[in-house]
């Protein structure tokens, strides 16, 4: 089970590249902030700390427990790893929706349906 958890480890690696890389252009090109090493020290800490977590607990599971079945779904520690993948995924389409600002675009949309129709008159017999 070690070695399909380490299996995970390259993908979870590039979920964190790519959240980072998302993140500083969205910080810095968008927002116009200030790049700020620290800052980004913080960030790559905190997700070395939450994947490191997420590691941990599934070699424990894995040694404490194996696979649990609950009704049709199995427990395992790989369920654990991908769970870490696809949380950064989302974070990584949440960044995304932010550069090309997709919710100013959803509200634009909004608004144009919610527009009423103009009624043209088809009314042919003059």
């Amino acid at each position: 089970m070690i070695k399909i958890i380490l299996e995970y480890l390259p993908y979870l690696a590039l979920g964190i590249v790519g959240h980072s890389l998302l993140g500083i252009y969205n910080n810095v090109f968008q927002l116009k902030e200030h790049f700020s090493i620290k800052r980004l020290v913080e960030g790559l800490w905190k997700a070395v700390v939450i994947a490191s977590a997420f590691i941990i607990t599934a070699v424990l599971y894995d040694k404490l427990f194996g696979v649990i079945e609950l009704g049709n779904i199995e427990l395992a520690p790989d369920l654990l790893m991908l769970s870490i993948c696809l949380m950064y995924l989302t974070k990584m389409l949440v960044k995304l929706k932010d550069i090309f600002q997709l919710d100013i675009i959803a509200s634009k949309v909004e608004l144009i349906e919610e527009e009423p129709e103009e009624k043209i008159d088809l009314d042919l017999s003059e």
